[in-house]
């Protein structure tokens, strides 16, 4: 296989009739072998490794047109010479070309005032960044355009003026290449934008959580829901969590057991840095939480007179004081109870025998009897050892008596 060299450049045809960059005339220097028969062209769009043929061109000419270039894309070529054995030589480092792209559509702009565009969401150039294109602007009509900046200034001449308005736009880059695009469209009477966010009061109850989809709770004339962004702030007795992604709220309370009435501000803002704020009443109603009752082994002694028991360290309500729970005692047979002060849940607990321990149930209950039960165990300390002496005389009888 033969190894050729190149020198290879690439110009462009400039078609005034649709005034962009619509042909590429590439060139080569030509091979001095003495068999050459011709050079193959090779072209890859928007890439420059994925190649395909593109066309054959006799030797001596060292040139070839492409006429189905497009602005925005990237070209790359490579050429190989083939002699007349039909050997092919090594692939030219390829020549890569970018063409500048106008994808600038606008149908209407509210008149009035100035409209900006940023050049980014309509202009593109493969090989360069946006900051090389040079922008220029022909043939405004009804309307004044520039440049400022990353945006496209477009302001209606006179301020007010409504119906069509055109211009032509041209971008073209450091090489030469350029895309030109005529922009017609129509100025409108200011439009009003409505941008409404309404939220009911929030109600839920204590230790609950209340969650809001906020789609269904903003209405914007101009933007649709998923475009609106949330931001949110809460009084210091709730917590809020937001998932962005399914646009829902959750609030809850900051800490366990709190109930009472706060507020959440929620603020909606749209693409355009308009805003709208929400100020939503919390109201988290008070929930009856069952006492719990902390005791399942209780140790006495057999002197009722030191088994006074405060019945008030074994139980915990968030309800209530300890004062107001009231208890009930059963499945005890060798223990009784007697309430040695009822108001302060203090009872005494009489052995009825010498049984040492017996298992029962203790029953705590609120005011509104929501109520705990624990199983406990009684076991009795110092039970008292009593002696008995038994005399039995000696009996005599007869054998077989």
């Amino acid at each position: 296989m033969y190894k050729y060299g190149f020198l290879f450049a690439v110009c462009c045809f400039l078609n005034i009739a649709i005034a962009q960059t619509s042909s590429l005339n590439i060139l080569w220097d030509p091979n001095s072998e003495p068999d050459i028969d011709k050079y193959k062209l090779q072209r890859a769009v928007n890439s420059t490794t994925s190649f395909s043929d593109f066309t054959e061109v006799s030797h001596p000419q060292t040139s070839a047109s492409d006429n189905s270039v497009t602005p925005g894309n990237l070209y790359a070529y490579r050429i190989a010479a083939i002699n007349d054995a039909g050997m092919i030589s090594t692939y030219s480092s390829p020549v890569l070309i970018g063409i500048p792209g106008i994808q600038l559509t606008i149908s209407t702009i509210s008149t009035g005032s100035d409209t900006s565009i940023a050049l980014a969401s309509f202009l593109n150039d493969p090989d360069h960044d946006l900051s090389d294109l040079q922008l220029s602007f022909s043939q405004e009509t009804n309307l004044s355009v520039t440049q400022q900046g990353d945006d496209l200034v477009i302001t209606p001449v006179p301020l007010n003026y409504q119906g069509p308005a055109s211009f032509n736009i041209r971008a073209e880059d450091p090489d030469g290449f350029y895309d030109r695009k005529t922009i017609s469209f129509d100025f409108n009477e200011i439009s009003q934008s409505t941008f409404t966010v309404t939220i009911p009061a929030i109600d839920f109850d204590e230790d609950r959580s209340y969650a809001i989809w906020m789609d269904s709770c903003v209405a914007h004339s101009d933007y649709s829901d998923d475009q609106i962004s949330w931001s949110f702030s809460a009084g210091s007795d709730l917590d809020y969590d937001y998932d962005a992604a399914a646009r829902i709220v959750t609030v809850s309370s900051a800490v366990a057991n709190w109930s009472g009435q706060s507020s959440i501000t929620a603020t909606a803002t749209a693409p355009n840095n308009a805003s709208r704020n929400a100020d939503v009443e919390v109201t988290v109603a008070p929930v009856n939480d069952a006492p719990v009752a902390n005791i399942n082994s209780l140790n006495i002694e057999f002197d009722p007179a030191n088994n006074l028991i405060d019945l008030k360290d074994y139980a915990v309500d968030v309800d209530n004081d300890p004062e107001e729970l009231s208890w009930n005692f059963w499945g005890f047979s060798h223990f009784n109870f007697e309430w040695a002060n009822a108001a302060q849940k203090i009872v005494r607990i009489v052995p009825l025998d010498t049984v040492r321990n017996e298992s029962g149930f203790f029953r705590v209950a609120d005011p509104a009897n929501a109520a705990d039960t624990a199983q406990v165990a009684i076991h009795v300390t110092g039970i008292p050892v009593y002696t008995f002496e038994v005399n039995i005389p000696n009996k005599t009888f007869p054998e077989d008596q």
